[in-house]
């Protein structure tokens, strides 16, 4: 089990890896623990957080028309890491950046407490009782002996619509409280995530978007 102070290190600079990836248009479609590296010992990267591993990794925005992806749901169709999935990829929805957050937040508590819920199913319908006990554990009993940014994250993620755009630095700045001030001191290096933080500030939220997001 691993620190507060790591696991919200870890949270925001995934964050900040993910912000990078999804501004390219694709999902990294496959986030759990065992994806996460860090740099090589004796490196000036040994703190640096890597997300590797994109071989289940799709595209969110239509390339020839710059549009996000149509919804559609094929429940035959599972792609992940029956852990860390969101709901969502269980029921075979197409992709979109909230998945994503979704499998960062059962990371997160993951490392944190050392166990979820849903572990030690076996069978042929696993997924389908993975899936129905997420769906059937609340934010509050998932994230009980936690620090409280993580439940409001995990909180604002599963609620999130199809074609929503993540607020990155807002879901980083959920985490502050659990961070050492001094950035040098932290187990993993936040450069990342700060400079989250000083873009959205510089862009001032003057381009918000009139159009609704789709809830599915």
């Amino acid at each position: 089990r691993m620190s507060a102070d790591m696991v919200a290190c870890i949270a925001v600079e995934s964050l900040s890896i993910l912000d990078k990836m999804h501004s390219r248009g694709y999902v990294h479609g496959d986030v759990k623990p065992e994806n996460f590296l860090l740099g090589q010992p004796g490196t000036a990267q040994e703190k640096k957080l890597f997300l590797v591993d994109l071989g289940l990794a799709t595209k969110w925005r239509d390339t020839s028309t710059g549009q996000h992806v149509e919804y559609d749901q094929r429940p035959d169709m599972f792609r992940g890491t029956v852990r860390y999935a969101s709901v969502h990829a269980h029921l075979g929805r197409t992709a979109s950046r909230r998945d994503d957050l979704e499998s960062l937040a059962y990371t997160l508590i993951f490392l944190h407490k050392g166990r979820l819920p849903w572990q030690g199913y076996q069978g042929d319908n696993k997924s389908y009782l993975v899936c129905k006990k997420k769906m059937g554990t609340s934010p509050e009993m998932l994230c009980c002996f936690c620090p409280a940014p993580f439940r409001h994250f995990l909180e604002f993620v599963v609620n999130m619509k199809f074609d929503e755009e993540p607020n990155y630095s807002k879901l980083i700045s959920l985490f502050d409280s659990v961070l050492g001030p001094n950035p040098a001191l932290r187990p993993i290096n936040t450069e990342g995530a700060q400079k989250v933080g000083q873009k959205r500030g510089r862009l001032n939220i003057e381009e918000e978007d009139d159009s609704q997001p789709k809830k599915k």
